[in-house]
């Protein structure tokens, strides 16, 4: 069994030089597959384009928060042809964004709800952004509003439980509990790394093992090894040291458990990941 990563925006012009190269060195380091999420209309041509030229990438389709302004019904429309391609297999990146605050949430929400009944209507899982006031803000218990909207828009739409993923996970234990209970599982990417992230490690360490999944949220959020780098795939072996030391496992059984867990959410079969 290999690492996968969950959300790793190898699309991006960071990459354009040495994307071969990226996807060569975290190869080495025992990544097996690469899930690449769109951010804006423009990036949907290029996840798919890059799922379709590299065996081990698949990709993810969306709108972010930050960004919804370009969801128009013709954009809308779009998504869903590229719902249909192949090796497409989650709608995301997509949610809301309050910490930023960059789009209005009126307008975060209407475009939510659209994307929320794409993937109803194809049966795709959905991965989701959901950020509030920060760090401070969760360490002190507050910075529940995203979620709580987020639940409240998801009951709306879906019936739970809900296939999918809350990525980056940055929320307090009572957040992480009601999205496990609505059916998601939970992705910490390097900030659970870093030095000042105890809140969040302090979650990391009760929240059910079998609701996680690994991943970088390559180029951003580099691991505390690497901080101030352009983040990459391979990095990943960091995060299945903390996650070793945080729940007392070893690093296989991190690797195993939360492969088996992206499967899951995303239908993905062993062999592709597995070297097999």
């Amino acid at each position: 069994m290999k690492i996968i990563d969950t959300h790793c925006h190898l699309h991006r012009e960071e990459f354009e030089a040495d994307r071969e190269a990226v996807i060569a060195r975290a190869k080495e380091a025992g990544v097996g597959a690469f899930i690449d999420p769109a951010t804006t209309l423009a990036s949907n041509w290029a996840v798919v384009s890059e799922a379709q030229r590299y065996p081990e990438v698949y990709a993810a389709i969306g709108i972010h928060p930050h960004d919804v302004a370009e969801a128009t019904p013709d954009a809308l429309q779009q998504l869903k042809t590229f719902a249909e391609q192949p090796k497409v297999v989650a709608i995301g990146e997509v949610g809301l964004d309050y910490y930023r605050e960059i789009s209005p949430r009126d307008l975060q929400k209407k475009v939510l709800r659209e994307l929320f009944s794409l993937a109803k209507s194809t049966g795709l899982p959905v991965i989701i952004h959901c950020r509030g006031q920060g760090a401070a803000a969760v360490s002190a218990g507050e910075g529940r509003e995203v979620f709580q909207d987020l639940f409240a828009l998801m009951k709306e739409i879906f019936k739970p439980p809900v296939r999918g993923l809350l990525h980056c996970f940055s929320g307090d234990l009572e957040s992480a509990q009601e999205a496990i209970e609505m059916g998601l599982y939970l992705s910490f990417a390097g900030n659970l790394t870093f030095t000042k992230a105890e809140p969040l490690r302090a979650v990391a360490k009760v929240v059910p093992f079998d609701r996680v999944v690994l991943e970088t949220d390559a180029p951003f959020l580099a691991p505390q090894a690497h901080r101030g780098k352009r983040n990459e795939p391979s990095y990943l072996q960091e995060l299945v040291k903390t996650w070793s030391g945080l729940r007392g496992l070893s690093e296989q059984e991190v690797i195993e458990t939360t492969a088996l867990n992206t499967m899951r959410v995303f239908g993905l079969k062993e062999p592709t990941v597995s070297g097999a």
